[in-house]
């Protein structure tokens, strides 16, 4: 019998739900999705619920269109989300051992406890955690960091976590969004986070890199070093407010700048087409006539203050050296015509696309053709791509390591970090 697990993810413009399984093995594993629900509402525009019976009826929809495409009925789910209201830290907490005798061990527990004095530490400042990451632990007085410290003979142990948070009184009205369906919540993701899961790979996770998604009214950052995530944030700036500069300057409506921005939009604009004009008819009637030179640096002024203030938390940060990988894009606000090439020359470093995760495939099993050709088309254009991410993090080391389940004991020592590593722990002391 497989276990079905259930993401849920809340957009500016959607409630998506997918429901899927683990297969493959331990060292190369995989995902079978089995359903997708997708509700669309504006009701979570911009990572604040704007109208919640709107909101409770999508998070419905969802979740019942995919209860019946998988024949299941869902009772608990991962959920993840994105809000400019995010704070991010990282975070040190020490923790005594419990021992009847003069030696003992780390177990699991230990590791789950520091969560816990984090999450009773922001509750008394206001803040709910939304997801801790694990990052490594120091044994005892020993000034030598390990990424895994199970079954390692300590008195006490300092736990080092990447700490993301809400205020609590916004924490608790998303969840009870999705509590007042009938479904609780298990597990609550930064979408920054699912997203990197899904678009990342382990190399560029190891040897340093930011993973940047624009969506439509928010975007997310995560920079991962050794494979462990060292930073987080999320801008209160879009896809959608480019759009909002088009309409402003060139005095078009919203869904006329939209169509203008997707058909002649670009940030490398060809030098012969500096002086055309494309004629654009309105929807009330009438014509109006657009400089593509405008047009072009209307965009690019907004891409550059969106990338400029990416830019001034790393380098805040001291993080912008250590991005030996560069920078992986995603989300629809990254779809614009040469920004791949704008921010490489202006981040002098690599850049790609997010590509599909070839880890992931579906379940035709139960599905009529119908279904099939849709859950396909899903995976093809990767506008699931957090959602699915989610589902990845469920089953990926770093879910269990963060305290969300139990995993088999290993044993010996950690790995020894690496020297990148060694060198890069010099800025997380200096965090805390």
């Amino acid at each position: 019998m497989m276990d079905l697990q259930v993401a849920l993810h809340l957009s500016s413009t959607a409630v998506y739900t997918v429901i899927g399984y683990k297969t493959g093995t331990p060292e190369q594993p995989k995902i079978k999705i089995a359903a997708v629900g997708l509700a669309r509402t504006d009701a979570f525009a911009g990572g604040k619920i704007e109208r919640r019976e709107h909101l409770l009826s999508a998070v419905h929809k969802s979740l019942q269109e995919a209860g019946d495409m998988a024949g299941v009925e869902i009772h608990q789910v991962c959920l993840s989300l994105a809000s400019p209201l995010m704070k991010s830290m990282n975070d040190s907490q020490e923790v005594q051992l419990y021992t009847t005798d003069t030696h003992t061990t780390v177990q699991r527990s230990d590791l789950y406890r520091a969560k816990e004095m984090i999450a009773d530490k922001l509750l008394a400042e206001g803040y709910s955690l939304l997801q801790s990451c694990q990052q490594v632990t120091y044994l005892d007085d020993n000034p030598q960091e390990v990424k895994d410290p199970l079954n390692m003979h300590a008195n006490k142990i300092t736990a080092l976590n990447h700490v993301m948070m809400l205020p609590s009184n916004y924490y608790t009205q998303v969840v009870d969004a999705v509590n007042a369906t009938g479904t609780s919540v298990g597990a609550t993701l930064f979408d920054g986070v699912a997203g990197a899961e899904y678009a990342l790979s382990k190399e560029e996770k190891k040897r340093g890199v930011c993973f940047i998604d624009i969506g439509h009214n928010t975007t997310k950052v995560c920079v991962y070093m050794d494979d462990l995530l060292v930073f987080s944030d999320c801008l209160d700036v879009g896809g959608q407010t480019v759009t909002f500069d088009i309409s402003s300057e060139l005095d078009l409506s919203l869904s006329e700048s939209e169509s203008l921005k997707h058909q002649q939009g670009t940030l490398q604009l060809d030098p012969a087409k500096r002086a055309t004009f494309v004629t654009l008819k309105r929807r009330m009637g009438g014509e109006s006539t657009v400089s593509l030179r405008q047009l072009s640096s209307i965009i690019l002024a907004r891409y550059e203050d969106i990338f400029a203030r990416v830019a001034k938390r790393l380098d805040e940060q001291g993080l912008s050296g250590y991005l030996n990988m560069g920078v992986v894009l995603a989300g629809g606000g990254c779809q614009i015509d040469g920004l791949t090439k704008f921010l490489s020359h202006k981040w002098a470093m690599p850049v790609r696309m997010m590509t599909t995760n070839s880890q992931v495939s579906i379940c035709p099993k139960n599905l009529n053709d119908d279904n099939i050709a849709l859950l396909n088309g899903y995976l093809k254009d990767n506008k699931l791509h957090t959602v699915i991410g989610s589902l990845l993090y469920q089953n990926s080391d770093q879910f269990l390591k963060d305290g969300y389940g139990e995993a088999p004991v290993q044993n010996g020592l950690a790995d020894k970090v690496s020297g990148a590593w060694q060198s890069f722990a010099k800025r997380i002391k200096e965090w805390f």
